[in-house]
């Protein structure tokens, strides 16, 4: 455990939270939208106009509109599978925790360069001191939310 590490330790969690919560707002948009989409009955409407209903008696699409009824099809699917992406992915609760350890990291560090500038020549407040610093490390670091490999070589952990 360093300063250097515990800083990188809290610039790693800030860029996972801001990943998480970018994640979070694209998928959620996009299921939004095409949930939208389906759910004021374009797929319906459209099954209908082509006799796919069952009631024109033409089980056919019309000739040269295919791709239209498969187009439909696509996205009346993709919405529901965009929700449930978003769901499985959690990434609104990753961000907040991911942040809850970036601040905890934070104000280790910063707690850390203050004692460093205070200049304490007392050996046994320096080890108090640097325990309740390694404990307090110990504590972050065992409730914080795992990083990606990717993110710890970005920030220097790896």
């Amino acid at each position: 455990m360093s300063l250097d590490e515990i800083k990188k330790r809290a610039s790693a969690h800030e860029k996972c939270a801001e990943h998480h919560r970018s994640r979070d707002a694209r998928l959620g948009g996009a299921a939004k939208f095409v949930s939208a989409i389906v759910g004021a009955g374009v797929f319906v409407g459209l099954v209908s106009k082509f006799g796919l209903d069952g009631r024109s008696g033409s089980p056919l699409v019309s000739p040269g509109w295919e791709w239209l009824y498969w187009l439909v099809l696509t996205v009346s699917l993709t919405g529901p599978a965009l929700t449930a992406l978003q769901i499985q992915l959690h990434d609104a609760d990753d961000v907040l925790q991911h942040r809850e350890s970036f601040a905890a990291y934070r104000k280790l560090a910063d707690d850390w360069e203050r004692f460093l500038a205070r200049n304490v020549s007392d050996p046994a407040e320096t080890d108090r001191t640097l325990s309740e610093f390694s404990e307090r490390f110990y504590k972050i670091l065992k409730s914080s939310i795992m990083l990606t490999r990717h993110v710890k070589k970005e920030v220097g952990l790896e």
